[in-house]
């Protein structure tokens, strides 16, 4: 077999697993539907104009000033659960589509559109199969609106920055920063970051900073301030019993992502091997002053950035309410993984490039085929991760059956007519993991039940009847083991 068959046939393996991941994601957005903030958000935003709701949560409660625009259109604003539905079809599509133009931007007139594509398809692929929650990357309005939405435009102007600048471009790229920083800290630390390492490698580079990197690094360092010194987010720090922890931040802050490495390592190598057979080697030829210098910087230089901007990225939400990062808050620490993985790939590559010459031994044919085939069986359609489950959850009619509990729950809820009784609500029978976030509790004065019967109109307490009996995932495990040692040896007296 020819080194062109492996390309050509690892192009279209990798397109078709593509759709075949991407399909039953479509699909379930069918089944979808709104959970715990959304319905507080949605009373927030019915009872006041986006701009009141705005300016009062950011003095009371978040300095998260651009999320707090974007839950304007939550589609339980508008009565609309059809709208509910299409929001996940748009948000998957864009999430594939930012990787496409990062791709695009990058590879330019080297490859085809094809291979571009799939570089995009191959990025999108091992997000999904280890994605820490894909309910709350693709499913859930007010966890996607906060996290997965900034982390597009994180890739949008990664891509736009390899773009020559201009005028017009260093306005968008500034409302990008302006956009990412308000929505998450997480992402405000990553996005802050970054750009003051292209600024030192620019400066270090041509000898001159760079005007366009050194507006919107600025631009992004104001926006932060803003975020940090709301009175919204002290308020908030002051009511969380866990934050303010120095030792339990630090503690976390450099152990965790340690085990980003271990968990997300091996298959993003795998995924690395993919990689570097079908791009890197024309990179690493190519003659292209504008690769050259983007593939010239220091690896050094390069892994300490990573490692430091994983390290402050976990800051925030371990000293701001003392909480690990699992779910929504590891969704957008993984994209940035795989992003800054991949171009340390290619760094490391294009420095070192007697390794082209690997790809080009007898014995790496085989070798390639058989990590390609253990890349599609036992990481994309292994029996226990997203992708099967995903199938499953439709397959199996759970999705379907979800979707009509929760849609008789509603009628009951909203049928109901005596103030003076507790409504038990019956728990769900059917949970699809790939699209199910939490139910309300078995509390009657929790405010996850009280902003769920107010939205439907239901005079009196609602109750769940028990708590829903769910499968935990090992991030979830983990968070709960990681909590369980915090309250013992690290709560504030």
């Amino acid at each position: 077999m020819k080194a062109i068959n492996i390309k050509n046939i690892s192009v279209w393996t990798i397109l078709v697993i593509g759709i075949l991941v991407i399909a039953p994601l479509f699909l379930l957005s069918i089944y979808n539907h709104p959970s715990t903030d959304d319905y507080n958000y949605a009373l927030r935003d019915i009872s006041s104009n986006i701009w009141i709701s705005g300016i009062e949560t950011y003095l009371n409660w978040s300095g998260r000033y651009f999320a707090t625009l974007l839950s304007s259109l939550n589609p339980l604003v508008f009565h609309s659960m059809t709208l509910y539905r299409i929001y996940p079809l748009i948000l998957i599509t864009l999430f594939f589509c930012s990787l496409w133009y990062l791709s695009s931007s990058l590879l330019k007139e080297l490859f085809r559109q094809k291979e571009k594509i799939t570089i995009a398809i191959l990025c999108f692929i091992i997000y999904i199969v280890q994605c820490p929650s894909i309910s709350q990357s693709f499913y859930w309005f007010s966890g996607y609106a906060a996290y997965t939405v900034p982390s597009i435009l994180y890739i949008v102007l990664l891509a736009n920055l390899l773009h020559r600048s201009t005028l017009l471009l260093t306005t968008i790229n500034t409302l990008l920063v302006f956009a990412i920083v308000g929505s998450n800290e997480i992402s405000l630390v990553i996005v802050v970051c970054t750009l003051i390492y292209i600024n030192i490698e620019r400066s270090i580079a041509h000898r001159k900073v760079s005007t366009h990197h050194l507006i919107l690094l600025a631009a992004a360092i104001i926006f932060a301030f803003g975020v940090f010194l709301s009175p919204g987010n002290e308020t908030r720090m002051m009511d969380e019993a866990n934050s303010n922890n120095i030792k339990w931040t630090v503690i976390v802050s450099l152990l965790q992502p340690i085990s980003w490495f271990l968990i997300w390592g091996p298959i993003l190598l795998i995924g690395s091997i993919i990689y570097a057979t079908l791009i890197a080697p024309t990179i690493t030829k190519q003659r292209s002053a504008r690769l050259q210098s983007l593939f010239s910087v220091s690896f050094k230089r390069f892994s300490l950035f990573f490692v430091l901007t994983l390290i402050l990225a976990h800051i925030p939400p371990t000293w701001g309410i003392g909480t690990v990062a699992i779910g929504r808050l590891a969704n957008v620490i993984y994209l940035f993984f795989i992003v800054g993985w991949f171009y340390g790939t290619q760094l490391f590559i294009s420095q070192h490039a007697d390794m082209v010459s690997l790809f080009k031994n007898k014995y790496y044919t085989y070798i390639y085929s058989a990590l390609l085939l253990l890349f599609i069986f036992v990481v994309v359609f292994n029996q226990h991760g997203i992708v099967a489950t995903s199938y499953m959850d439709l397959v199996s009619g759970k999705a379907s059956r979800y979707s009509t509990e929760l849609n008789e729950r509603y009628d009951l809820v909203k049928n109901h007519s005596n103030k003076d009784s507790v409504l038990i609500i019956k728990n769900l029978e059917n949970i699809p993991q790939t699209i199910y976030f939490v139910d309300i509790s078995t509390e009657a004065d929790s405010w996850k039940n009280e902003t769920f019967r107010k939205y439907w109109g239901c005079p009196s307490q609602i109750i769940l009847e028990a708590e829903p009996v769910t499968e935990q995932s090992n991030f979830e495990q983990l968070k709960q083991a990681v909590k369980s040692i915090r309250k013992q040896k690290f709560d504030r007296k």
